[in-house]
């Protein structure tokens, strides 16, 4: 046993290492390639706007060879993730195309948020990230002929042609071929309010539903004949049609984790089958689990590997008990694996549906029995008989419709969503191995009423402290990439200065950032917004937050350029106090002279004995202003770097004037502006100030005392995981000390 756990480990560390080594030079970092090569991915498709057809792509690339570099080295990874911005190509699955890039090393934004992008990186084995540069070298060379290829084309075409602009064929497009690219994020959304996302993923229950058809019908036909029965038992004929039917369905849905486990099993137990053993299916299990590592050693990593396996270990307990009824083994299933599953959802989420066993205790019969196989016969009946398969999918769309609507109308009421924490690994696994060992132990009804008091007992979140007397708040830089967001975390109140940016199309500092951390620190009103001025990386992730969060007072230097937004403008007397933490304006009302930049909201907080200067974008004019009208004010331990290091702002005398113990910047990592520039850099060394960057140290938290103390995490350091690139602090440090001795 200690034998194949250390080959297993080896396995999976060396693969591990495959991944690490075969990303992108530091060096080649923001270099153009011309690359020819394979999409391996299903291309996801972000639309602009409404008016046109030019769409954001977003896909992953297998790289064939490298075509041309300019004067340096052509080492690049095997695999990329590429964007194809406002673009009206179609990709497809399986295509070889040449495409002129710019490549990035796999690096994203870091936060104290359940989503990992460098994690998604790393299982996808991917070196390096990039985007589609507009050139005459970009062009088709070979369209994907195989066979699974153009079915799913056809299959997907057919759909799109059949159900136009209802929303719905999402649906039937994920169920039949896999494809979820084209979800909203209004559907992810009720889909995780409901608890039901997993309805619209190809599952193992679906191949196992597809597979016990395929097998009844084998094994009917080919009894039909008595001289074919004489050669071949009907069984096995059956038990073969069951494997290719699954097998077809898999690749049709990509291959995933589930659908993989699923075919494992199924093949393994023909394979019993064959040679006339009985297998138990704990077995069969243990074996698929065991290929799927083998095939995938960071399998172990994903979250659907988790969630598949503990499904189905969890119904096969259950299925132990064959004294019960079907009905109420069928209700006891979905019970427990609710309460077997909402551990991991919550650790992996941060939120898990209340509402979830009931939801799937009518949709998952639903859809396994009615319109999972509805949808597969009409996808093979496309093929031969056309106007049944388009009658069939249509009859599943209505069907759909009426589901769908029922889910919207379910997920808009508050109560149905958990939002919780589980606080490390260890208080997982203690969950997860008490509700196993009661389920596996038989314990009689005691076990019920056991587990229940140990189940709420660590499902506690793990709030922030601010102590007994309130004498605490945080402080979070929030790592939005090139851009600003900083939340302000008061015991009873909540203030977020700037929001970050958002690209029309793709990301969305607002709905990919700081939603998830606000749901991470448990807050659900924004009870202060400030938006400095009207840059799209400051004020960007302001109209998701506005649309799906309670906001209160709300404040801009540009109120005018924010027309999804009231608010007022801020200037010098504005202020307001909540408990011990004060807040003020400290710029003046601003003149129409003000332009861009120069209009940011400056808010100087205090708290006891630390204070804390927020800037925007200012740049040194207006610091000339705040020196000769409120320089009394400027003095701060805590200064947001203006307009995240440029050379056009931090005046030596502005500097003096702060004399702050922490700078930070808030910068994208390798940005384009090169931000922070080296002679700010020397600018804040000369005054002894500690400074950080957002785009080296992720997300940075300071915890500030009322009586002076000040304790700071810098989260990439903080987790310090294979897939993560290490902490910048070291990297700040080697900056410092280049910009003291001047080179």
């Amino acid at each position: 046993m200690f034998i194949l756990f250390f080959m297993g480990l080896s396995w999976q560390w060396y693969h591990a290492f495959q991944v690490i080594n075969d990303r992108i030079n530091n060096d080649l970092h923001g270099k153009d390639f011309t690359v020819q090569g394979r999409v391996v991915s299903q291309p996801k498709y972000l639309g602009i706007n409404d008016y046109s057809d030019k769409k954001n792509i977003n896909f992953i690339f297998k790289v064939i060879k490298c075509i041309e570099a300019e004067s340096y080295s052509c080492d690049i990874p095997y695999y990329l993730s590429l964007s194809w911005y406002k673009s009206n190509v179609v990709i497809k699955n399986g295509d070889v195309w040449q495409l002129h890039v710019r490549l990035k090393e796999p690096r994203s934004t870091f936060n104290n948020i359940p989503y990992d992008k460098e994690r998604f990186f790393f299982l996808n084995n991917i070196g390096a990230r990039g985007y589609v540069r507009k050139s005459n070298f970009n062009k088709i060379v070979k369209n994907d002929d195989g066979i699974i290829s153009r079915l799913r084309s056809l299959i997907a075409s057919r759909i799109d042609d059949l159900f136009l602009e209802n929303k719905n064929k999402e649906i039937v497009k994920a169920l039949v071929v896999g494809d979820r690219s084209g979800f909203s994020s209004e559907q992810w959304r009720v889909f995780a309010r409901t608890g039901t996302s997993h309805l619209v993923a190809i599952s193992g229950l679906h191949i196992g539903l597809i597979a016990t058809i395929g097998f009844f019908i084998g094994r009917f036909l080919w009894g039909l004949s008595i001289r074919l029965s004489t050669l071949v038992a009907p069984i096995y004929c059956g038990g073969f049609t069951a494997v290719i039917v699954s097998l077809l369905y898999s690749a049709l849905a990509g291959f995933g984790i589930a659908t993989t486990r699923a075919l494992i099993m199924i093949a393994v137990a023909f394979i019993a089958l064959l040679i006339k053993r009985n297998v138990s299916v704990m077995r069969i299990l243990s074996i698929a689990l065991a290929a799927v590592m083998v095939i995938d050693p960071f399998a172990i990593l994903a979250k659907g590997f988790w969630l598949s396996f503990i499904a189905v270990l969890v119904i096969l307990i259950i299925c132990r008990d064959r004294e019960k009824k079907v009905f109420w083994q069928w209700i006891t299933i979905q019970f427990y694996l609710s309460f077997a599953l909402m551990p991991l959802t919550i650790f992996f989420f941060g939120q898990a549906s209340v509402i979830s066993p009931f939801v799937n205790l009518i949709l998952v019969p639903v859809f396994s029995f009615i319109i999972v196989p509805l949808l597969f016969i009409a996808a093979a009946l496309l093929i031969i008989f056309p106007y049944a398969g388009d009658w069939m999918m249509l009859c599943c769309g209505y069907l759909l419709d009426n589901i769908w609507s029922v889910l919207r109308a379910i997920s808009a009421y508050e109560f149905v969503v958990l939002n919780m924490r589980i606080a490390s690994l260890f208080t997982l696994f203690v969950i997860m191995f008490v509700f196993l060992w009661f389920l596996f132990s038989r314990a009689g009804k005691w076990r019920y009423a056991i587990f229940s008091l140990l189940f709420l007992i660590p499902l506690q979140s793990e709030e922030r402290d601010f102590g007994k007397q309130q004498e605490y708040i945080y402080l979070d830089f929030i790592d939005i990439g090139q851009g600003l967001a900083v939340g302000v975390h008061m015991p009873e109140h909540f203030l977020l200065f700037d929001t970050g940016p958002r690209y029309f199309g793709g990301f969305d500092s607002g709905r990919d950032i700081i939603s998830p951390y606000l749901q991470q620190i448990e807050v659900n009103k924004i009870d202060y917004m400030v938006v400095s001025h009207g840059d799209n990386d400051h004020s960007g992730g302001a109209h998701y937050l506005m649309d799906h969060f309670e906001v209160g007072k709300s404040y801009s230097g540009e109120p005018e350029r924010l027309g999804f937004l009231y608010a007022e403008r801020c200037y010098k007397g504005k202020a307001l106090q909540v408990g011990e933490v004060k807040f003020a304006f400290i710029n003046r009302k601003h003149s129409k002279k003000l332009k861009g930049n120069d209009r940011s909201c400056v808010l100087k907080i205090d708290f006891g004995k630390n204070s804390i200067l927020l800037t925007g974008d200012i740049t040194k004019k207006e610091e000339r202003r705040l020196l000769k009208r409120a320089k009394r004010f400027l003095k701060s331990n805590i200064l947001q770097i203006p307009h995240h290091g440029s050379s056009g702002s931090s005046s030596a005398a502005f500097i003096k004037a702060v004399s702050p113990d922490y700078a930070i910047y808030s910068a994208g990592y390798k940005n384009r502006y090169k931000m922070p520039k080296d002679k700010i850099l020397k600018k804040y060394n000369k005054i002894g100030a500690t400074q950080y960057n957002t785009a080296l140290s992720g997300a940075i938290s300071f915890r500030v005392s009322l009586y002076g103390d000040i304790e700071i995490v810098e989260y990439r350091k903080r987790k310090k995981n294979i897939w993560n690139y290490s902490s910048g602090r070291a990297y700040v440090e080697s900056q410092n000390n280049l910009a003291v001795k001047g080179l």
